[in-house]
């Protein structure tokens, strides 16, 4: 079965947990038993680079990246933009096409506002939800980057690990570089690719990842970043058309 990492349609959906002590949630099972896998290189810098993943409940930033699109899931080449500043919090998409869809998701501790522009629209149309976003929920980005360390955990065994360091967005970045070795399998290779890179800000926030060589490759890559989150940051595209209209 395919894993698919970019999460944009089910962004609600997401429940995964920060990492905790040196860990991340594990979507699969944790009984997985990696003997059988030949003998990764240098697995002891994945293990070093869980230890970066800190929870960013409560952080504060503005990131936007230039993200590659995903034809798994529709969407076309363009931009992300997430910020944080709790309780509030903000994803935004933006086709890189001319006349291509957008959409916003704006929220605090009352609610989501939801916001689309449908292909060859001129505008957003916005409606408040009863939905409450939290870190969990809105960091897109994130929740790629621990389903990609999770199955790079399961499938150590095909890879070989590298760490450097990138200026990214003005930031300097750590990373971790994993490529994978004439072991992996078609279904490895089908779900991690043949190369990833991860590059963290020194808060922990991802800037950086890309994954080549997989059914479904990622590229989102920080352009702008600060930790100073301006009070527009959450301003709506639209006015609210109809308050109150959320899932039941």
């Amino acid at each position: 079965m395919k894993t698919r990492f970019i999460s944009l349609v089910t962004v609600f959906a997401f429940t995964a947990a920060a990492c905790s002590s040196g860990g991340v949630a594990n979507n699969s099972d944790d009984s997985f038993d990696p003997t059988p896998l030949p003998r990764g290189e240098n697995t002891e810098l994945l293990v070093a680079f869980l230890d970066r993943l800190a929870p960013v409940g409560d952080a504060v930033f503005e990131t936007k990246y230039d993200f590659g699109g995903s034809a798994d899931i529709g969407l076309d080449a363009g931009t992300l933009k997430i910020a944080q500043r709790p309780p509030q919090y903000k994803t935004a998409y933006v086709s890189g096409s001319a006349d291509g869809p957008a959409f916003t998701f704006i929220g605090d501790a009352d609610g989501t506002a939801v916001c689309n522009r449908p292909a060859s629209s001129a505008g957003f149309t916005c409606l408040q939800t009863s939905l409450i976003m939290t870190e969990t929920t809105q960091l897109v980005t994130l929740n790629d980057l621990l389903g990609v360390v999770d199955e790079l955990r399961r499938l150590q065994g095909y890879f070989k690990f590298s760490e450097s360091t990138r200026e990214i967005a003005g930031v300097e970045t750590s990373c971790l570089v994993a490529e994978a070795t004439d072991a992996i399998t078609d279904e490895a290779r089908d779900i991690v690719g043949t190369r990833a890179e991860l590059c963290l800000a020194p808060d922990g926030i991802p800037l950086l990842l890309e994954i080549s060589g997989a059914s479904n490759p990622i590229s989102a890559r920080a352009t702008e970043f600060t930790t100073d989150v301006p009070d527009s940051a959450f301003d709506l595209p639209a006015p609210i058309a109809d308050a109150g209209v959320g899932p039941s």
